[in-house]
């Protein structure tokens, strides 16, 4: 199959900008410019627009669906290698260690302008919870312990971490930005990117009554997730990974729930000395607790010589204490975000009522 960029229209026209903000318009057309120059293609009814400080993508033709971007891989920039100078106001290279093309290198320079034309850094600094973190210990411990890879931070590269795509190509993953695609903002029922045959790409998909289109960021992250890593509070997600623990199971052994993060693969669940673990625990409202935890618990419990009754009890119980228990960590989170002034903690203890609540729901399904 051939890898050449997709027609998306014969206009001459890149794309529109709806900014406010002085030189922000010239920017993204001088980024969509540079794509297109280098096989990218774009669809010219994209809008770039400026909402209430932040950048966003829309369109106002009915194209649900449809592509609107396709960049090759070329055009990705790589950052593992960048150095950035944490003690600035504005996001500043300070070196490279990344072999970066002649193209790269534009659109980096490009997006650092981009980026300090319209203060993400200073918004991060001001709006995000990894900022609102690091003075703030109680509120970090309660975060922690739903999320343990939880760091707080404020430099440029915790910006970048919110604004990057990992690329898994070969052995080695890379976080690279996607030039334009990376204003696209996130809903759970938003389009995929799609990585093929040396392209990234998405569709439009409209969500609400805006012109603004969504995509997806990826699997199985709920509203704490989207608050930690990317900043904002959501209410459309419906399922809540569990916080790491370990759970009794009577007299026959302890069920351990390992991690909270890398969760693209279906979790795995083993017998370990004897103990009952799986990989992560995803709680779905749309599903309730009986495929993802009563099961697999009642199955193991079996095999270790229990009764169809013992085993059904032990396993209602169990699935009673995990939602307890993650509702007592999200509590926390409220009780200790409510101390602090910062807006970021604001966003987590808005996520965290959202994962109440739908822990709630599985509850009342169990």
């Amino acid at each position: 199959m051939s890898s050449a960029a997709p027609t998306l229209s014969h206009s001459t026209r890149v794309l529109l900008t709806d900014m406010t903000t002085a030189g922000l318009d010239e920017l993204v057309t001088e980024i969509a410019e540079l794509l297109v120059r280098h096989d990218a293609a774009i669809d010219p009814d994209l809008i770039v627009v400026e909402r209430e400080g932040h950048l966003a993508l829309a369109t106002s033709e009915g194209k649900h669906g449809e592509p609107f971007i396709s960049l090759p891989t070329q055009v990705l920039v790589p950052i593992d290698g960048l150095v950035w100078d944490d003690e600035s106001d504005h996001v500043r290279l300070t070196e490279s260690t990344e072999p970066l093309t002649s193209v790269q290198s534009d659109l980096l320079d490009l997006h650092i302008a981009l980026w300090n034309t319209s203060d993400k850094l200073a918004t991060f600094r001001a709006t995000h919870p990894r900022a609102a973190t690091l003075e703030e210990t109680g509120l970090r411990h309660a975060i922690a312990r739903i999320r343990p890879s939880f760091t707080p931070g404020d430099t440029p590269r915790d910006m970048l971490r919110t604004r990057t795509f990992t690329l898994r190509a070969g052995d080695s993953p890379s976080s690279v930005i996607m030039p334009i695609l990376e204003l696209a903002n996130h809903h759970p029922h938003g389009a995929p990117y799609r990585v093929e045959n040396g392209r990234l790409g998405a569709n439009y998909s409209f969500i609400d009554d805006t012109e603004l289109t969504y995509v997806h960021y990826g699997p199985h992250r709920d509203a704490f997730d989207l608050a930690c890593l990317y900043g904002y509070a959501t209410d459309f997600t419906t399922f809540v990974v569990s916080a790491p623990m370990s759970i009794d199971l009577q007299e026959f052994g302890t069920l351990t729930i390992e991690r909270s993060v890398q969760r693209r693969t279906p979790a795995i669940w083993r017998i370990d000395e004897g103990d009952l673990r799986v990989s992560y625990l995803l709680l779905d409202a749309r599903t309730g607790l009986f495929e993802a935890l009563h099961r697999p618990v009642r199955d193991f419990l079996l095999s270790r010589g229990a009764s169809k009754s013992q085993a059904l009890s032990v396993a209602i119980a169990a699935a009673e204490s995990i939602l307890r228990v993650n509702l007592q960590c999200y509590m926390n989170v409220i009780t200790e975000a409510e101390r602090v002034s910062h807006p970021g903690a604001a966003t987590i203890s808005m996520a965290a009522a959202h994962q109440r609540h739908v822990i709630d729901v599985i509850g009342e399904l169990a």
